[in-house]
C-alpha cells in the first residue's frame, strides 16, 4: 500500500520537473523566428527578460570563425534586445574582412533571408546558411576541415 501511494507522487514530481525545463538559448532564438546558427555552438548560459527582450549570452570562451570570407568574432559575453524576427542593440559581435572590422549592431529576419547591419553597412544571407550552429575556430566548415586533416594524416604514413 505504501508503494502504491508513492508511485503517483513520483510520476507527478517527474512530470512537473520535465514541464518546468528551461528552454535552451537555441530553442529561444527559434521561438523568435531566427535559425539556431546565429549562435555559436559554445553557449554556456543565457539570461532573457521576456518583457523587454533584453538578453545576455555567455559562451565558454570568446569565439571566432570564418564565414563567407568574413572573420566573425563573438566576445565571451554578448548582449542585445530580441523581438520576433529582429535583434537590436547588439554588443559583443563583430565581422571583418582584411584589416577592417565592424560591430554587428542588428540582425533582421526577412522571409528566407537574415540581414546583418553594421551601422550604415548591411549584408543579407540565406537562412539555410544558419541551419546549424557554427563551431569556434572552424565555423560552419568543420566537416571539411576534418576531412582535410584526415587526408594530411594519411599522407604522413
Amino acid at each position: 500500500m505504501y508503494i502504491s501511494l508513492q508511485l503517483p507522487f513520483i510520476i507527478l514530481l517527474f512530470t512537473s520537473v520535465v514541464l518546468a525545463r528551461r528552454p535552451t538559448a537555441y530553442e529561444v532564438i527559434q521561438d523568435y523566428g531566427f535559425p539556431v546558427g546565429l549562435l555559436p555552438s559554445s553557449v554556456k548560459s543565457y539570461d532573457l527578460n521576456r518583457e523587454t527582450g533584453e538578453f545576455m549570452v555567455t559562451l565558454r570562451d570568446k569565439c571566432s570563425f570564418p564565414f563567407d570570407g568574413y572573420d566573425v568574432k563573438f566576445k565571451e559575453v554578448f548582449s542585445g534586445v530580441i523581438k520576433i524576427d529582429k535583434l537590436t542593440k547588439l554588443k559583443g559581435i563583430s565581422a571583418g574582412k582584411f584589416w577592417v572590422s565592424m560591430d554587428i549592431v542588428e540582425a533582421t529576419r526577412l522571409g528566407d533571408e537574415v540581414d546583418f547591419s553594421a551601422g550604415v553597412f548591411s549584408l543579407g544571407f540565406d537562412v539555410e546558411d544558419f541551419e546549424k550552429s557554427p563551431q569556434c575556430g572552424c565555423g560552419f566548415d568543420c566537416d571539411d576541415l576534418k576531412v582535410k586533416d584526415d587526408k594530411l594524416l594519411d599522407l604522413s604514413m
